[in-house]
């Protein structure tokens, strides 16, 4: 199975059937400031124009989805999305939907 259709299948899963608790991030938490690693994931869609062009599918069109997984376990805490590549730098969607859910000291 190749990563792209890996990632699809979790994030298929999270939106439909699996529920994201936001707070797992702290299972298994051993005292890290670190609790979560998060990173973009595109999706090659039918072409929509510059607005999705996305550098990792050659300039073609892509959806993002920011998706976040605790350390610890691995299991998936946060998922935000879709977003059209060209358009959403993934520190803004660090800033508008995920800045705010942290804790203080994280």
């Amino acid at each position: 199975m190749s990563a792209t259709v890996a990632c699809l299948f979790i994030v298929i899963v999270a939106h439909h059937f699996v529920q994201i608790i936001w707070n797992i991030r702290f299972k298994g938490d051993r005292g890290a400031d670190c609790t979560i690693s998060c990173d973009c994931v595109d999706f090659a869609i039918p072409n929509q124009g510059p607005a999705f062009s996305s550098h990792k599918f050659k300039k073609k069109s892509c959806l993002w989805y920011k998706i976040c997984l605790c350390i610890q376990t691995g299991d998936v805490v946060w998922i935000n999305g879709p977003h059209p590549c060209g358009r959403c730098p993934d520190i803004s969607i660090f800033r508008d939907a995920l800045m705010s859910e942290l804790d203080e000291a994280e």
